[in-house]
């Protein structure tokens, strides 16, 4: 299902993305925890909930590629949605990954001897990185979804660039204007003046 709220803005629709993606991120487990490794069922959740998400927001993004003539915020927030997407993607992946080590955690679970404990900490070990891996990349996702929303939401209509826009936007930037043009028939007639 594409992100909601047809009627608002780009930015808008980006800053739900990169909150709803951070609201994944506060829900992971943290790596390492007190309580141990999650099992399989939990970090199974976490990996349809991270889907669910990236199917979401690649959705969104077809739309907007899908729409004749597409103004050139949602042409932005298309590409923007479309890395998003790719990056829970390997936030996905990660914690698939994680979800394999647990499932073998559970394989030797109760399970003596030197091999099934040496089983336990590899699996141990994947499923932390994993999780940390995870973390990463949907903090990466937050960041560039407020990114572009940023950038988006300082696009004037006065016809300036998100890039100009961004630049005077930056605190250490200097700002640049050029002189405001006027028609012909003021030059014209600035010129008689001399």
């Amino acid at each position: 299902m594409p992100l909601p709220v047809p009627n608002s803005s780009a930015a808008q629709r980006l800053r739900a993305a990169a909150d709803h993606a951070e609201a994944l991120e506060t829900a992971l487990p943290r790596a390492y925890r007190e309580e141990g490794v999650p099992d399989l069922p939990e970090l199974a959740g976490h990996a349809d909930a991270i889907d669910e998400h990236r199917r979401s927001v690649l959705d969104t993004a077809v739309v907007l590629a899908a729409r004749p003539h597409p103004a050139t915020a949602e042409r932005v927030e298309a590409r923007a949605l479309a890395a998003a997407a790719e990056r829970l993607a390997r936030a996905g992946a990660a914690i698939s990954r994680g979800a394999a080590m647990a499932a073998r955690l559970h394989e030797v679970e109760g399970v003596g001897g030197p091999a099934a404990e040496e089983t336990r900490e590899r699996a141990t070990r994947h499923v932390n990185h994993s999780l940390s891996h995870t973390r990463i990349a949907i903090r990466e996702t937050v960041e560039q979804l407020r990114a572009e929303a940023t950038r988006l939401s300082l696009t004037t209509p006065s016809g300036r660039g998100p890039a100009a826009v961004a630049r005077s936007a930056d605190r250490g930037a200097r700002i640049i204007a050029a002189p405001p043009t006027r028609p012909a028939d003021q030059q014209h007639a600035a010129g008689r003046r001399r």
